[in-house]
């Protein structure tokens, strides 16, 4: 029943990149979204006092969220399709609509408010971009699962590889050389990647780190740990991304979660199973002193005036044999 659907989906979506040697981005039909200006004090993210139920990603009715993230429209979609084939699972009331609880996912649940214990600790709101993503994902990561590893890992990575098309989606050119430029602004990007990694943390998507296609993993993974790279560099949260100290703080920590967890499958899933590097942040050199300098330039100029004297001593032993 859902095949129509998706297929109309995919018709209008170029595919996406992380689609084996694959490398096509484009910008969806529709996306009217463009990048915004750097440094706006007014919508910097932090943590405020307020703390009620807040709306969940409507991606199920929303037309606008459709938009926002058409490439993790179709997947939802695929998923909402078959679980409407698994015998028991509830199904929409009327014809066309969608699933809103996929796996024991609900994705109509209002996002709670954080705990008394919790609020502290969280640099942003409930209701935030970051929050709202984050849950989202989780509940996409959940809806994946249906007890069999090797299906999970597949959909759960066409789930990260969608997340990952939409956040870093680009303009498409009609002229070669153009530089693209990213449709969502640096502040939607890096707001939307924290919560991804956030659930990805969390949820610890063990059949994909099992089963998952290394390949593929390893280019959405670099993708990610790249804009990582560039968020962390000195004051750039605030000039680029518009994300306050303690937001860049909160984020660090997850990366490092998530960088211990793919380079510690050997030990979670067993011997032979891939592990991923994930360097989010850059690690400047250890600066040396001025007399270690002097020493190691010392030993160079000795290191050429020994080669220079080797190569002369060659000569003349060649002359000399010759006479």
């Amino acid at each position: 029943m859902g095949d129509d659907n998706t297929a109309d989906i995919a018709g209008e979506l170029p595919l996406n990149r992380y689609e084996i040697r694959r490398n096509i981005g484009g910008r969806p039909k529709g996306s009217k979204n463009k990048p915004k200006s750097a440094y706006d004090p007014a919508t910097i993210t932090k943590r405020t006092s307020k703390n009620a139920p807040a709306t969940p990603l409507e991606i199920y009715s929303d037309t606008s969220v459709q938009e926002y993230f058409p490439y993790l429209h179709k997947e939802y979609i695929k998923l909402s399709n078959r679980s409407m084939n698994i015998p028991g699972h509830p199904v929409p009331k009327k014809e066309g609509e969608h699933c809103t609880t996929i796996m024991d996912a609900n994705f109509t649940l209002p996002l709670a408010p954080f705990g008394d214990d919790e609020k502290p600790k969280i640099p942003f709101d409930n209701n935030s971009w970051i929050n709202q993503f984050h849950v989202f994902m989780m509940n996409m990561f959940q809806a994946c699962e249906s007890g069999s590893i090797g299906g999970d890992s597949c959909r759960m990575e066409d789930v990260l590889c969608a997340a990952a098309e939409d956040i870093f989606m680009q303009d498409e050119y009609m002229f070669a050389g153009m530089r693209p430029t990213y449709v969502k602004s640096a502040q939607e990007r890096i707001e939307h990647l924290l919560g991804l990694t956030m659930a990805m943390v969390r949820h610890e998507m063990h059949a994909l780190l099992d089963r998952g296609n290394p390949e593929r993993l390893e280019l959405v993974l670099g993708d990610i740990a790249k804009e990582w790279k560039k968020f962390f560099e000195p004051g750039k949260n605030i000039t680029v991304y518009n994300v306050s100290d303690d937001v860049r703080e909160f984020a660090k920590d997850y990366c490092g979660a998530l960088q211990l967890m793919l380079k510690s499958t050997d030990k979670t899933h067993g011997k032979g199973t891939p592990k991923y590097k994930f360097n989010y942040i850059r690690i400047p050199r250890p600066a040396q002193s001025r007399a270690l300098l002097a020493k190691k330039r010392t030993n160079l100029t000795e290191e050429k005036t020994t080669s220079d004297e080797n190569i002369e001593n060659g000569k003349s032993a060649r002359v000399a044999k010759k006479l």
